[in-house]
């Protein structure tokens, strides 16, 4: 059984789906967490004593930002080598074509799951559910919502990462920019001015792209710095810096500038990451990688995964500890999500990454037609 994600260049980088694992992990612990709260009243795993704690964990939520800059430094790779290395140009129907094979057929599915198991386990109006699975399935649902549940709760990023698709080759003409220095002067003016909607506690946590476009762009300037192509440049003193920036990252108390502070978190982030050789090695640790790079499939399903089988764990998790109840809760249901989420890479995601599969599959349904026609 091949787990290991297939890439359009043919080249894998362990470290960056070591940093989707970090970002992946951070989010199934506060919705794990969040499940807890949220049916706290009914069965009696209350939090109270323990909100610094629980406040704490919610900063988790910013593993969503650091899959924003994963995929601005992934997304910025090929308009890179064209107008920077003078590489052969993108193709836009080529690149729309295949964020379309890829992303699509998953999440679909995962709509369509969804909304069974809303209109069979929890009898929810029919309207209702199609109502929220047309707006999902187009992406439009933070702009159309008015009081209709999505589908599935954390489908808002993924309807903020559609947006920056659509931009994406707008955005990488600052690669245009010949001087390596002028250019990243620019990127780093683009992170400064994106972040000035986040200032506002309005649009802190928005569920739209201009909020969230300096994490984009900070994606873009660690693709333009060649981040990966440093590791000649590895010391155990990045090492040390990894232990003190990812948790800075993931649990510094908000702030009006925060924006500003965890997009230069970010940056120094991933040097650390890349170049402390500890890091490295661990971020690259096999079973950590390939757990990241099917960070999608887990992104689409855990929170069916927690709210289908909620109800069963919790009767394990009555200790009368918080915190006890709350591990219990972990042990339970992250084993759940990761055989889920790896049945689902292997049997959907996975093949979806060949970026021929639509070909492939035409050319089967035509050679089985002519079989059964002889």
């Amino acid at each position: 059984m091949r787990l290991q994600r297939i890439t359009t260049s043919s080249r894998w980088i362990p470290e960056v789906d070591g940093l989707r694992f970090v970002a992946i992990s951070s989010v199934l612990l506060i919705h794990i967490l969040a499940q807890m709260n949220s049916h706290a009243h009914l069965y009696g795993l209350h939090a109270s004593g323990h909100e610094a704690f629980v406040a704490v964990m919610y900063q988790l939520g910013r593993g969503v930002q650091l899959f924003f800059a994963i995929s601005g430094y992934i997304l910025a790779q090929p308009f890179l080598r064209q107008y920077v290395d003078g590489g052969k140009p993108v193709r836009l129907g080529s690149f729309y074509l295949r964020r379309l094979t890829r992303l699509e057929p998953p999440y679909i599915l995962s709509l369509l799951i969804y909304a069974v198991s809303l209109l069979l386990l929890h009898r929810m109006a029919a309207h209702v559910v199609w109502r929220s699975f047309a707006m999902c399935a187009f992406y439009v649902h933070n702009f159309f919502a008015k009081g209709t549940p999505p589908l599935n709760l954390v489908t808002w990023s993924l309807e903020v990462e559609v947006e920056f698709y659509v931009l994406v080759p707008l955005l990488a003409k600052l690669f245009c920019i010949r001087s390596p220095t002028t250019r990243r002067l620019v990127l780093l003016a683009c992170i400064l001015c994106s972040a000035l909607p986040a200032w506002s506690a309005a649009t802190a946590h928005g569920f739209f792209l201009p909020a969230q476009l300096c994490y984009f762009f900070t994606g873009f300037l660690l693709a333009d710095l060649r981040v990966e192509q440093k590791l000649a440049q590895d010391h155990p003193f990045w090492d040390l810096g990894s232990l003190l920036i990812w948790p800075a990252f993931l649990f510094l108390p908000e702030f009006r500038f925060l924006p500003i502070v965890l997009c230069g978190l970010l940056v120094a982030g991933f040097h650390a990451t890349f170049m402390g050789p500890v890091s490295r090695r661990i971020l690259s640790t096999r079973w950590i990688a390939l757990l990241g790079g099917m960070c999608y499939s887990i992104y689409l399903l855990h929170m069916l995964v927690i709210s289908a089988l909620f109800p069963l764990t919790r009767h394990a998790a009555l200790t009368g500890n918080f915190y006890t109840d709350y591990l219990i809760q972990l042990l339970l249901l992250l084993p759940a999500i990761v055989i889920a989420s790896i049945a689902y890479f292997v049997a959907i995601e996975r093949p979806c990454m060949d970026p021929n599969w639509p070909q492939k599959l035409w050319s089967r349904v035509r050679g089985r037609r002519s079989a059964a026609m002889v």
